[in-house]
Order: C-alpha cells, then structure tokens, then sequence
C-alpha cells in the first residue's frame, strides 16, 4: 500500500478575522497527524497580519519564496500530496507548480468560488448572487463593484490577479478538487472543472454533545460575520417587523456590527460580540434554535452540524447547500426572508421538539472525523498509487 506523505498549506486571514477555513486548516492538520504519524504529516503556511505593499507585490502574482520552500520540503521529506487549502494573496499559485515540478500530487479544498469571483462568493451586496464574472478572464465590474472587501484599490489588484491566474490556466495542475456538498459539486462541475478531478469530501466536526438534559432557553441564536452575504439585515428585519417575541443572540462581529446597533435597538436582541470558541458552543447548546440566514452559496456549513451535535435544530434560509444539512420538519426547519417570522413562532412551539433534537444529533453523526479523515486520507492513496508512494 502506497504511503502517505502529504504537506497541508494554507494561507491565513487576519487573525482578528479569523473564520471557518482557518479552523478547518487546523482541525485537519491534527487529523492527518493522529491518523498518519507527525513525520508524514507537514504544513506551509503563511498569514495576512503583517501584510504590507512590498510584501504583497512581492508574493502576489508569484511568490519565490513560497516555489522555493514548498519545492525543497516536497524534495526533502519525500511528500506525494500537497494539499492547498488557501493560497490567496501571500502564497500565490506558485505552490501549484512547484508541487508538481517536485513530483507530488495536488489536491484543493474549494472553500469558495474565488478562482471565479473575486469575492469568493457569487454574491454582491446591492443585486444579492451574481455570477456576472464567471467565464470572463477580466471584469471592469468585480472593481466598480468594489468586489474585494468593499474597496476599489484591493478588488483591482484582485481582479489583475486572477486574470493573470486564468490567463495562464494554472488551475490545469490540480489534480483533485475537494467540495463539500453535493451543490458544489454541481456548481463546480457547471463552471467548467472536469467531473474526473472532483470528489466529494465534507468537513467534518469535532464537538463534545451537550449533556441529555440541558436546559433549553426560549432563544435563537446567529453565528457568523456581521456582513450582508450573511442576511443579517433580513434576520433584524423579521425579528422588527414580524414582532418576534422571543430573544435573538448575535454571536460575531464584522463591518456592519456598527451600523446594526444602531439601527436595531431591540430589547429581545442581543449583541455578543465575538466569544471563544467554547463559550460560542455553549451559547449553542443552551438555545432553542440556530439560525442560518446567510443568502449566498455557502459551501458547507460548520456551525449548522456543529449545532445539530449539541441537539440544537436550525432554521435557514432554503438556498444553495442549506437543503442537504437542514431536512425541513427533520432536523429544523427551511424558510424563505417573507416567512421567517412565522416560521421561527411555530417553530418554537413544536410539540416534537425533542424529536428534532434527537434527529439533528443522529444527522451530525457523519460528520464525525474518524469517517471523514478515512475518505480523505482513502483519496489521497488513490491518487499517489500510480507514483508507487515516491515523489
């Protein structure tokens, strides 16, 4: 059997925005390592924190540093699978070609569809989804859009950037697409990559069950960014409008944290701020429900499967991959901006609750990483056995 020896990269955010895709790098680098030994098991990473001019220009369009460091720990430790999480903007696609030139196998986790929107997210604030640049090389619009973190300067510089990464077609060296749902990988297949190089791999959770018992407040709670791709403004809008009686916890900070406070001052709506991630499962654990109303295509879902582990339903909005985590009347509820409202208000009377908590239990139960990290590490074995193990 061909041995396993795989380089994980990643490239960091900001720590103080530190989201969903960090915490996945780092749940899966211990993963591996349990399962595959540390010497067999390396990482390369790099971070947004000090990022600067010179440091971006130096590294964005093809970083020296990142084909040199990635090229000599495949050579040295003898890896066959690089697998690249986040390679944008400090570690740029030249850990693509540097992998192959060194002979191993490349996989890509697709957190997001940034190699077809600059914003990752087919998403753009004042139309709502938007796949306006999915087939061009280059757009005036993703900029006058201000596309990238809401700036024109950066959605430039990201926009010259993937075009110059589609330009030169080097998305042709992935060997492997990682998606993590069954809508992604539709999506995926429909934007062009070839179905013989996608697989199906989902996240997986790791979080202790919340004791039989706990008791369950008369509350809702939202985790996740303060930023309108989230549908935060649809979720403050009901809990206005629909005369929501029941108390809403907003767990997340983000660019419209402000704006928010002030515009909804509600007495049955509570700002948190950001919380550990312990107290941020605690939190979970103790509301009735969760609630999802994020309007673009997320592709997964961490915190809904990490709510159905602690026997917290979730209430969503029915787009995009919501569909295969949320069995509406299973394991919570699907509904659409106009019905929230009453959706939450029969929801948190239903006479089966204690079913939909036992159901979104047993639903999160294969997501457990024992299952997931033998799909992946099952993968990467087929694809390294035709190089018989060796760089």
């Amino acid at each position: 059997m061909t041995s396993v020896r795989v380089l994980l990269v990643h490239n960091y955010y900001r720590s103080e925005l530190i989201g969903g895709e960090d915490v996945v790098f780092r749940a899966e680098l211990d993963a591996l390592k349990e399962v595959l030994g540390d010497v067999n098991v390396h990482a390369y990473t790099k971070s947004n924190d000090h990022i600067n001019g010179l440091t971006l220009f130096l590294n964005l369009f093809f970083s020296i540093s990142t084909f040199y460091s990635v090229f000599t720990l495949v050579r040295s430790k003898r890896v066959n699978v690089v697998h690249v999480h986040n390679f944008f903007p400090m570690i740029s696609p030249s850990v693509f070609l540097a992998a192959k030139l060194a002979g191993a196998k490349v996989v890509m986790t697709l957190h997001n569809y940034r190699w077809w929107c600059i914003a990752g997210t087919f998403f753009e604030n004042s139309t709502g989804i938007c796949e306006h640049c999915r087939s061009k090389i280059f757009t005036l619009r993703s900029i006058t859009k201000r596309c990238y973190r809401g700036s024109v300067v950066q959605s430039m510089v990201a926009s010259i950037a993937f075009a110059l990464y589609r330009a030169t077609r080097i998305i042709k060296l992935v060997d492997i697409f990682f998606v993590l749902t069954q809508f992604q990988q539709r999506k995926i297949s429909d934007l062009g990559v070839p179905r013989h190089k996608i697989r199906l791999k989902p996240n997986f959770v790791e979080v202790l069950e919340a004791e039989e018992g706990v008791e369950k407040g008369q509350t809702v709670i939202y985790v996740g960014r303060l930023e309108h791709s989230k549908g935060v403004v649809k979720m403050l809008d009901a809990w206005r409008d629909s005369n929501i009686p029941f108390k809403l916890e907003i767990v997340g900070a983000g660019p419209l944290e402000d704006a928010l406070k002030a515009r909804y001052r509600l007495t049955n709506v509570d700002f948190l701020g950001k919380k550990s991630r312990s107290e941020t499962l605690r939190y979970i654990a103790k509301a009735k429900y969760l609630l999802q109303p994020s309007i673009w295509y997320e592709t997964f879902g961490l915190t809904i499967i990490e709510a159905m582990a602690l026997g917290t339903p979730v209430v969503g909005f029915d787009i995009g991959t919501r569909s295969e985590l949320v069995i509406d009347g299973y394991n919570g509820f699907l509904t659409d901006e106009a019905q929230l409202g009453s959706t939450l208000k029969d929801a948190m009377v239903r006479a089966d609750y204690e079913t939909l908590r036992g159901n979104a239990r047993e639903f999160s139960r294969q997501f457990r990483k024992r299952a997931i990290i033998e799909q992946q590490t099952a993968i990467y074995r087929e694809i390294t056995a035709d190089v018989g193990g060796r760089p």
